[in-house]
């Protein structure tokens, strides 16, 4: 997990198996692009996914085809020595079309309260977490530029002012600054 990420690569993925070895060069495959694994027990290894134009296949093919347009999905593996690798159980799918964040209704919330914001931008379909400085919650009411958030009344610290981010996997954030305020509840 996560099962997918941005086509501009850097996600962190965790791949579960047996027999993982710290020694030699443990390596991830994705499609056609070697990583460099850390092995974190016998069964548990990390990879950060390449970016989609070097984990690209050849023209022969091998990805399972995905049905929407915007992603690519290609096989992962595991080698303990960089040169005979293992399938992973999983394949990771790359989104070309990640998360934007361009505005929020309302931009100011109350202090003390649940903050229920709408999250407006591109390609917010997927989106499945939002963050408010370090609180994640789970994104709900989908549209293709919309998405809602609703924060705890614990997010919302007196004065605090916070960039609201998105994300497909809970991992990979949009960076778009977009700030949320908190303010006094009017009297």
């Amino acid at each position: 997990a996560p099962r997918l990420g941005p086509a501009g690569g850097g996600t962190l993925v965790n791949v579960s198996g047996t027999g993982f070895l710290a020694r030699d060069r443990p390596t991830c495959r994705f499609g056609e692009a070697s990583v460099p694994a850390r092995v974190l027990s016998d069964t548990l290894a990390q990879c950060t996914a390449p970016p989609l134009h070097a984990a690209a296949l050849d023209a022969s093919g091998g990805s399972s085809a995905s049905a929407l347009p915007d992603t690519t999905g290609v096989a992962v593996a595991v080698s303990n020595n960089g040169a005979e690798f293992v399938a992973a159980s999983a394949e990771f799918t790359f989104v070309s079309a990640t998360p934007r964040v361009a505005r929020l209704e309302p931009a100011t919330v109350a202090i003390g309260h649940e903050a229920r914001v709408r999250v407006f931008g591109r390609h917010l379909a997927r989106a499945q977490f939002c963050r408010f400085g370090d609180v994640v919650v789970r994104a709900r009411e989908h549209e293709a530029d919309s998405v809602e958030c609703a924060f705890g009344a614990a997010a919302c610290a007196r004065g605090a002012k916070a960039a609201v981010e998105v994300s497909l996997n809970g991992d990979d954030f949009s960076a778009d600054r977009v700030p949320l305020a908190c303010e006094p509840a009017p009297v």
